[in-house]
């Protein structure tokens, strides 16, 4: 039966997605204590870390992504119900889920295996939000306990990617300048920075490119319509 303390009443109405990738028999977060749901998180985490490791990012993905299910506690019961050690338990738990997950979302050979996964045309918005959940814990006025530094360089520049991925280059810029301000010396976030100036240089010359074309077929409308109105003329 569900743990009376620590799972809020209105969490056990919803559904989470993540409850898709439950194989029979597998116990819902629920009806789990608090300990073995963080428990089997980690399991789930190490699991996509091996898959990871041997290129298989997509099924990496998919173990974080149950691992979130498991790990991730509604908003309202993280922050007035959950005891101040159990909440930096899932602070440590929950970061390198979200992380993780993003950074296979971005990987060129994602497919979506299974829902609740997303789509590949919709998995960079959801790596950005992933990573914008991770941020969200940096926030300076109310900074929560347990997070370490360098996951915040990670978060920065795994949604910068995301977003450069997007082809949102201008909110990308701005995460990758934020991460170097961390790291000045982070060889991964410069390089970041220069696949960015890359990519923008070839946007310009795409929408340059497209602006020529519709130009062209204005004009050469325009000079086939004179040519009618002058044949009209003489006739």
């Amino acid at each position: 039966t569900p743990h009376d303390d620590l799972i809020h009443p209105e969490e056990a109405k919803m559904k989470d997605p993540g409850e898709a990738l439950l194989d029979e028999g597998e116990w819902k977060k629920n009806d789990m204590f608090f300990e073995y749901r963080l428990k089997e998180a980690e399991s789930l985490r190490l699991q996509g870390n091996d898959l990871f490791k041997a290129g298989k990012y997509s099924e990496a993905a998919v173990k974080y992504r149950k691992g979130l299910y498991y790990a991730v506690f509604d908003e309202s019961q993280f922050n007035f119900e959950l005891q101040d050690d159990h909440r930096l338990s899932v602070v440590k738990t929950v970061t390198p889920l979200r992380l993780n997950y993003a950074l296979c979302l971005c990987k060129d050979t994602y497919e979506s295996l299974c829902p609740p996964l997303p789509s590949p045309e919709d998995r960079y918005s959801e790596a950005a939000e992933h990573c914008t959940e991770v941020l969200n814990w940096f926030n300076p006025k109310e900074p929560q306990e347990g997070m370490n530094p360098p996951d915040q360089v990670k978060a920065l520049f795994r949604r910068g990617v995301a977003r450069m991925k997007n082809s949102d280059f201008d909110r990308a810029r701005s995460d990758l300048k934020e991460a170097l301000k961390l790291e000045p010396n982070n060889q991964e976030v410069r390089g970041g920075l220069v696949t960015l100036k890359e990519l923008e240089k070839g946007d310009i010359a795409r929408q340059k490119a497209l602006w020529e074309s519709v130009v062209s077929k204005v004009d050469q409308e325009n000079k086939e319509e004179a040519e009618a109105e002058r044949a009209a003329a003489a006739a």
